[in-house]
């Protein structure tokens, strides 16, 4: 219920729980369309082959990417209260210990950071991350294999997508107060 002045209250507790399942429900769904874009990708010589069940990677990527965007709009205080709760919920979803996933997050964003490097842009690292972690540098012309970076056209598009799979804080901020 909207207050008279402004924006409805919600518990950080909530909004861990809304951001947790936009991640499942985004790449559990997401993931057969993510791959049939790939498999049709122009830019590659050889049709990749990714298993649709192998979503793991996919799962940690956007977990990842989307953690990295809640210092943007909230307080280091806060922040640090909806990282965590964000992450107990996902360990509890995923049947993992708090800290086996905190050292799994750990992990993929020293990945995503050494891939990505010298950018700083989150979006540029999971598109690369998922290149990586998905084999797409063996499918692609000798130029940019030996590169081992992706086809910039292909990057591009990837880019696109992984927009998708990230949580829109400023809708939810315009709307929600968290408490």
């Amino acid at each position: 219920m909207l207050s008279i002045f402004g924006k409805k209250k919600i518990s950080e507790n909530n909004v861990a729980n809304i951001v947790v399942n936009f991640i499942f429900k985004h790449t559990e769904n997401g993931f057969p369309e993510l791959i049939e874009i790939v498999e049709n990708t122009p830019e590659f010589i050889v049709k990749p082959d990714i298993d649709p069940e192998n979503i793991e990677d996919f799962l940690m990527i956007v977990l990842v990417g989307n953690l990295n965007f809640i210092p943007i709009y909230f307080n280091p205080d806060q922040e640090q209260r909806l990282r965590d709760k964000i992450i107990e919920k996902f360990a509890k979803a995923t049947q993992l210990d708090v800290a086996t996933l905190k050292t799994q997050i750990k992990t993929y964003k020293d990945f995503m950071v050494r891939v990505n490097h010298p950018s700083k842009n989150m979006i540029y690292a999971m598109s690369k991350s998922f290149f990586r972690k998905y084999g797409l540098n063996d499918c692609q012309e000798e130029f940019f294999r030996t590169q081992k970076v992706p086809n910039p056209m292909f990057q591009k598009r990837l880019d696109s997508v992984m927009t998708t799979y990230i949580f829109n804080w400023e809708q939810f901020i315009g709307k929600y107060k968290v408490v």
